[in-house]
C-alpha cells in the first residue's frame, strides 16, 4: 500500500525504459570521451556524438571536411575502440539564438554638414534621377534638430 504521493523523480528513476536510456546515454558519452582521447584535438573538437549499432560505430561530426579527416583515421580507431566499422555522418551544430541585449541602441549619427554635402552634390549632378535620389538621401540624413532651421 502506498503511504503518500510519489515524486515524479522517483517514478522516472524506477521506470525500466528510463534506466535503459540513461545507461545507453552514459555509455555513448564515455565512448565519445574515449574517441576524443584517441584522435587529434582539432578533429575531436568537431565530434558531436557517437552511436553504437551492432559492431558499427557511427560518429556524428560537424562538417564534411572534418569527417574526411576522421575517415582517414578510422581503420586504426576501429581497432582501438573494438568495433568492426566506423561510419561518419554530418550533423551541423545547432544554431544558437542571438543574444538579446537590453542596452539602448544608439541611433545613427547624421550631420548637417553631411546632409548639405549630399544636397550640393545633388544640385551639381546632370542626371535628374540621380539628383532626385541624392536630394531624398540628403533629407533623410539631415539631423532631426535642424529640419526646421535649414530646409532646402
Amino acid at each position: 500500500m502506498i503511504k503518500g504521493p510519489i515524486s515524479a523523480r522517483q517514478v522516472l528513476r524506477d521506470a525500466p525504459l528510463i534506466n535503459h536510456l540513461l545507461k545507453q546515454t552514459n555509455a555513448e558519452q564515455q565512448r565519445l570521451a574515449q574517441l576524443k582521447k584517441l584522435i587529434p584535438a582539432e578533429i575531436a573538437a568537431h565530434c558531436i556524438e557517437t552511436h553504437l549499432r551492432g559492431n558499427k560505430l557511427i560518429i556524428f561530426i560537424s562538417s564534411p571536411g572534418w569527417a574526411s579527416r576522421l575517415r582517414l583515421l578510422s581503420p586504426g580507431l576501429a581497432k582501438a575502440l573494438g568495433v568492426v566499422d566506423i561510419q561518419c555522418r554530418i550533423q551541423p551544430p545547432a544554431r544558437q539564438k542571438p543574444k538579446v541585449s537590453n542596452a539602448k541602441k544608439t541611433p545613427p549619427r547624421h550631420s548637417l554638414v553631411g546632409a548639405e554635402a549630399i544636397s550640393a552634390t545633388a544640385a551639381a549632378i546632370d542626371d535628374p534621377q540621380l539628383g532626385a535620389t541624392l536630394k531624398r538621401l540628403a533629407r533623410a540624413v539631415r539631423p532631426k534638430s535642424s529640419l526646421g532651421a535649414r530646409k532646402k
